[in-house]
């Protein structure tokens, strides 16, 4: 299964970038998104960044998959 999340880009090497992910970081490709500096907050999935995110989206975002995660909880297989 692949996770895409926000995260906050926490330094820039060439074409990648190391990326904080709720904590944990992580090197991702800056194939799509080159232009990205420290600090900004990305989506990442499959070890690419894909979008570079403002404040209001990255908000929006973890709302989306809290609610997904209480959803999911109260489903059992």
């Amino acid at each position: 299964m692949c996770v895409t999340a926000p995260g906050r880009v926490v330094s820039v090497d060439g074409d990648w970038a190391v990326v904080d992910l709720d904590g944990v970081t992580r090197r991702a490709s800056l194939a799509l998104e080159p232009f990205v500096e420290p600090g900004a907050w990305v989506l990442v999935a499959a070890g690419l960044v894909l979008e570079v995110l403002d404040d209001d989206e990255v908000r929006e975002l973890r709302q989306l998959i809290a609610r997904a995660n209480t959803i999911s909880e109260g489903v059992r297989s």
